[in-house]
């Protein structure tokens, strides 16, 4: 057993335990690519699949996309298959007021399974630095040199002056 899950882990896959379903870390463009050619949205709407809402909550003004009005709601929803009660993928949006979908337009797919095999993102570390925090974090640290390289330049130019 120990080889198996090394060999899955090899290659992408994780091992669940007893029910045998294989977990793949892929990137958020595939994600879209296998929710969009799973035609996710048109099963839902023709009623093939059920869309449970996990959870909704109110927007704060600084978490709310730029397009969305007051009183948009953050929803995630689980696509189920009625017949079998299996999740089929989880999802999020942002919920306008008057219904339709806020941000980009699109929902946001989390999760996906296809061929019993969950897709998911790859999980991100706690505290691992992400594009955006590793740019804060060198811009911050050449402001700081900068600031003691003038603070060394002040204090030799007054111990200077003194002498």
């Amino acid at each position: 057993m120990k080889y198996i899950k090394q060999l899955l882990a090899y290659f992408g896959f994780q091992y669940q335990g007893k029910p045998s379903r294989l977990i793949s870390r892929v990137g958020r463009t595939e994600i879209r690519r296998l929710f969009n050619d799973g035609l996710f949205v048109q099963r839902v709407a023709s009623g093939e699949l059920v869309a449970v809402l996990n959870g909704q909550s109110h927007t704060k003004p600084e978490n709310r996309p730029a397009n969305c009005p007051h009183c948009t709601h953050s929803q995630e929803y689980t696509y189920r298959d009625p017949v079998t009660n299996e999740d089929c993928a989880i999802v999020h949006c942002y919920r306008r007021p008057d219904g339709t979908i806020g941000a980009s337009g699109q929902i946001d797919p989390h999760m996906v399974i296809v061929a019993g095999v969950e897709y998911h993102e790859p999980r991100v570390p706690k505290g691992a630095l992400t594009p955006k925090r590793n740019l804060i974090r060198k811009l911050v640290r050449k402001a700081w040199r900068k600031l003691k390289f003038r603070a060394r330049q002040v204090r030799t130019w007054l111990v200077g002056s003194n002498q």
